[in-house]
Parts: C-alpha cells; structure tokens; sequence
C-alpha cells in the first residue's frame, strides 16, 4: 500500500516541478519563449547542443520530455525538431550523472 502512495507522490511531484518549470519559463521569456525555441533548435546541431544546456538547467529527462511535448502541442517546434533536443537533453544528463558518480 504504501508503495503505490509513494509511487503517486513522486508522479505527483515530477507534474507539478514540470508545470511549474513550464510557468517560470513563461514569465521570464513571455510570448517570446516560441521564437527563441524555434531559433534555438533551426538546425540538429543546435537542437542537440540546447537538449544539453537544458539538461544542465533542469536535470530531468521527465520534465525535458514534458516541456518538449507541451511546446509540440502548441504548434512551437515541429516533430523534426524534438528528437535532437531529446537526444542532447539525455546524453547531458547521462554526462552529468557519471561526473557525479565519479566525482569529477
């Protein structure tokens, strides 16, 4: 019993750290958020290389993931250019991971 409440909580807190990661990034950039992504992700490199810096900003492939989908849903960035961030946005966190495990 307490493990599927303690499996709720954290999928409870992984929504709303999304959510409000989502409303942060909304008031610091405004209605400019749109342009800046589509800027950002023109080209895979750049897509891949922003997944990193994302990666680094908030470590979370969860809420990466969310973020990406929402900005999809509201017709910001096209399919093409998600995977690339996606990609960056792993592998930044996987780098991070291992630089912690190692203690680098």
């Amino acid at each position: 019993m307490w493990t599927f409440l303690t499996i709720g909580g954290g999928i409870a807190l992984i929504l709303f750290a999304v959510r409000f990661l989502r409303k942060g990034l909304d008031r610091l950039m405004g209605p400019q958020i749109a342009q800046w992504m589509q800027r950002l992700a023109r080209t895979r490199v750049r897509g891949f290389f922003t997944g990193i810096g994302l990666a680094v900003i908030a470590p979370s492939s969860t809420s990466m993931s969310a973020l990406v989908v929402s900005a999809v849903k509201a017709r910001q960035l096209d399919a093409k250019q998600t995977l690339p961030i996606l990609l960056g946005a792993n592998i930044g966190l996987t780098a991070m991971v291992l630089l912690i495990a190692f203690r680098l």
